[in-house]
């Protein structure tokens, strides 16, 4: 079993209360999601962390 590789996402969207909410997640399961936020201004990306410098595992 290989480990997926991609970029992990860390964001934090800002609430009309001003209450933060942290969200990490997959970049190839949520891009279109980052890309929606990040439009309406209600997303910024803190993170971004390359987990291809990680090695793949075969078991």
């Amino acid at each position: 079993m290989a480990i997926s590789k991609g970029l992990l996402l860390h964001i934090a969207v800002a609430t009309p209360e001003h209450h933060h909410v942290h969200i990490t997640a997959r970049l190839d399961s949520v891009t279109n999601q980052v890309k929606l936020l990040q439009e309406l201004g209600l997303a910024q990306v803190q993170q971004l962390h390359d987990l291809n410098a990680c090695s793949t595992e075969l078991i």
